[in-house]
């Protein structure tokens, strides 16, 4: 999971010379998104707070290839994401907000008890979103797996994203069904149970590196994710 890490660190956040260039780069609209939303978890927005949050959750999925051609968000603007904030800072779902899935156990870290807990309150938040989006779609339209996820990703930081990249690792790895389910969240999290200490290990990288305290489901992602990149020939194990 480190070298993963350490390489999505190398391409996205740091250049050659050891410069921070997370800024600029696509990452940084990830941080951005997902600081924000910290903020309002939890809370009672006003109309103003919706819409910064909606124009911070458009301009991450802008930036994550959510509004490529032919995608119904396409025929809209950033106001569509009105419903998705309300649901995302509801504070039936606040704990999902950076949840940690591991803890201590003994010398390392496991799985938390209580992790399949908020992998149920995961997936009633993914029923909630879907219909939230669905009035958007065109007819032969689906709202897919890969935007909620992001969704998800992006504001709350409690799933990985189910994009191409990710679930050829998820297939290549044999860790788990490259659906968005609770079955593949426990998987995948059943796979990384003996990385725990890893884990911390990437955050703290990650956390001089940007400032920002990465969630679990994150740095996941980001190693799943630059392990499944078609353009790296180097694949080796992702943990």
């Amino acid at each position: 999971m480190e070298e993963q890490v350490e390489k999505y660190i190398s391409r996205y956040i740091r250049s050659e010379n050891g410069t921070l260039l997370v800024e600029q780069t696509s990452e940084f609209a990830w941080i951005d998104c997902y600081s924000v939303f910290g903020d309002y978890v939890g809370k009672n927005l006003n109309s103003d707070e919706i819409d910064r949050l909606a124009l911070k959750l458009f301009t991450y999925l802008a930036n994550w290839s959510m509004y490529s051609r032919g995608t119904f968000l396409m025929d809209y603007n950033y106001r569509t994401h009105y419903d998705a904030v309300r649901i995302l800072v509801d504070f039936e779902y606040a704990d999902l907000y950076g949840r940690r899935y591991f803890s201590s156990v003994g010398n390392g870290r496991g799985l938390s008890s209580d992790y399949e807990e908020y992998i149920s309150a995961v997936m009633e938040l993914k029923r909630e979103l879907e219909v939230a989006y669905a009035k958007y779609k065109r007819n032969n339209d689906t709202v897919s797996e890969i935007l909620i996820s992001k969704v998800m990703l992006g504001a709350l930081g409690c799933v990985p994203a189910y994009d191409t990249c990710l679930n050829y690792a998820l297939t290549k790895l044999q860790i788990a069904p490259k659906t968005f389910s609770g079955n593949s969240l426990k998987a995948v999290l059943k796979y990384c149970e003996d990385d725990g200490k890893q884990i911390e290990s990437c955050r703290s990288t990650l956390i001089n590196e940007t400032g920002i305290e990465y969630p679990d489901m994150k740095i996941i992602d980001m190693a799943l994710w630059m392990y499944g990149r078609k353009d790296d020939s180097s694949k080796t194990d992702v943990m």
